[in-house]
């Protein structure tokens, strides 16, 4: 379980209270991901806490604190050099991601506390009030911090974890810039170049393309013809069907009429139909 302490007013020299930056794995340097897949984050900053006339943080009344919690979880390496306390003395040269060692003028005289945890603290001012307003703390203020510090549970790396449980904003100070090179130490000016002007030229507008006039299309010539007129031939005569002769007959109706017979004889005797 983790203590509580409440640091001093100090500076917050870097970090965010409302960011969180990527972890990465140290071997693929890759973004690591939480147990339901998202992408894990940190929320870091640190503190400049003014020195006093103590040779060593663990001589402040919160240093000492820190002490005893990183003695009682390992009560035999908390000594040890590479012991992390994550409390380093800002007169001493900072090593930046490129490896470059510097001393950083807003850490001077100061200890500095690095607090980080997975999840954004409480930001609020000196009366407690939560402030929501969107960067209302930045790098360069002055906090006070509630910080949680437990042992990390590591015997290959131990350690202790420094989380940032409350940050209260106490008063304002010129802004830090990290992560940036300050324009204002640069001596910028010169002669402009030829078609470069000290005041906003005009916007080139070109001349408005007149629009074509629509072509209304002639709708009676585009209609399709109208199919040819067929006119019917007119119907064939009916065919007159001659007397039908029956199989009893031996000659044509002709042969028969021409012999002196006539219809009604022709079909008495079963000749004709």
């Amino acid at each position: 379980m983790s203590v509580e302490i409440l640091l001093p007013v100090g500076r917050m020299v870097s970090g965010s209270v409302y960011k969180g930056f990527p972890v990465l794995n140290q071997k693929t340097k890759m973004q690591e991901l939480t147990r339901s897949g998202e992408p894990r984050v940190s929320f870091n900053i640190m503190v400049a806490i003014l020195k006093g006339a103590e040779q060593h943080w663990n001589q402040t009344e919160w240093g000492a604190k820190v002490w005893a919690e990183g003695a009682a979880s390992f009560p035999a390496h908390h000594a040890r050099p590479d012991f992390f306390w994550k409390i380093y003395d800002g007169d001493q040269p900072w090593i930046n991601d490129d490896g470059e060692a510097i001393i950083q003028p807003e850490r001077k005289g100061c200890w500095v506390v690095r607090a980080n945890r997975g999840w954004a603290p409480l930001v609020c001012n000196e009366k407690g009030e939560t402030l929501t307003t969107e960067d209302a703390v930045v790098p360069g203020y002055f906090v006070q911090v509630v910080i949680g510090v437990q042992g990390n549970g590591s015997a290959q790396s131990p350690g202790i974890y420094i989380n940032p449980e409350i940050v209260a904003l106490m008063g304002y100070g010129e802004k830090v810039q990290t992560g940036q090179v300050d324009p204002k130490k640069f001596a910028f000016g010169g002669a402009l170049p030829p078609g470069a002007s000290a005041t906003p030229v005009a916007s080139f507008n070109p001349a408005p393309v007149a629009k074509p006039t629509p072509v209304v299309p002639n709708y009676a010539v585009l209609q399709p013809p109208a199919p040819p007129v067929v006119i019917a031939p007119p119907p064939a005569p009916p065919v007159t069907v001659g007397p039908q002769m029956t199989a009893l007959a031996q000659a044509s109706y002709e042969a028969y009429i021409g012999a002196g017979w006539t219809d009604e004889q022709l079909r008495a005797n079963g000749l004709m139909l």
